[in-house]
Order: structure tokens, then C-alpha cells, then sequence
């Protein structure tokens, strides 16, 4: 994805389309880290999950088989 370097009063800013703040769960106020010249966007560790997301990104390539997790006697 690219976007563009946008001008903010006494600083700068980088636009997000609303379907990758979505997708990560960004927040206004987030820390970013910036690397050797790489920014990195990380999501909270604090992050709230949607169940019903991520039902439906479940698929053949990641559905495993069933864990019984019952003790044996």
C-alpha cells in the first residue's frame, strides 16, 4: 500500500484508508516505531477481538483438527 505525506499545521501526516484501520484495529493516539528509516504500525496488545471476524476467517488453510483436552483414566 502507498499514501502520501500530507502537511498538518506545525507537523505532518500520514492518511490511513478506513479498511486498514479496521483491519489492524488502529487508534488515534497509537505509538508507531520508526526504524532505519522503516515506520512500523503495530496493534495494541491490548487488542479486542471480534468473534464473529474471526469466524469468518477461518478457512482450509488454517482450520486444524480437534484437541481433546479431557484427562484420561
Amino acid at each position: 500500500m502507498k499514501t502520501i505525506i500530507q502537511k498538518l499545521e506545525n507537523g505532518m501526516c500520514v492518511e490511513l484508508p478506513k479498511s486498514i484501520i479496521e483491519k489492524y484495529n488502529f487508534k488515534v493516539g497509537q505509538e508507531i516505531d520508526i526504524e532505519d528509516n522503516l515506520v512500523v504500525l503495530k496493534t495494541s496488545q491490548n487488542q479486542k477481538y471480534n468473534l464473529q471476524k474471526l469466524i469468518e476467517e477461518i478457512n482450509d488453510a488454517n482450520l486444524h483438527d480437534e484437541i481433546d483436552f479431557s484427562i484420561q483414566k
